[in-house]
């Protein structure tokens, strides 16, 4: 678990609630709250906006390491025919 879910726990939000706000569907937060997952840039962006945190402070673990998620910017997971990260600006 990574204080994502924490933080919205302490906050009463279900994921579904926080994948409408972020536009992202609910499954999603769900990978991004067990660390198979990053955000991409735009959720990212509104998930800071929500928890008025840094995003690396909301996907830490409980240990304090940081999530070892897929690349934010690729929205399958990686697999021998794709597992070059995208390199988006």
């Amino acid at each position: 678990m990574n204080y994502l879910r924490a933080e919205r726990t302490r906050l009463g939000l279900t994921q579904r609630q926080i994948a409408a706000l972020s536009g992202v569907n609910h499954s999603s937060v769900s990978l991004w709250e067990t660390g198979r997952r990053r955000p991409r840039a735009q959720a990212a962006g509104r998930l800071v906006a929500i928890f008025d945190r840094p995003l690396d402070d909301l996907l830490r673990n409980e240990n304090g390491a940081a999530s070892d998620g897929d690349d934010p910017c690729d929205s399958t997971p990686r697999t021998a025919k794709n597992s070059e990260p995208c390199h988006a600006s």
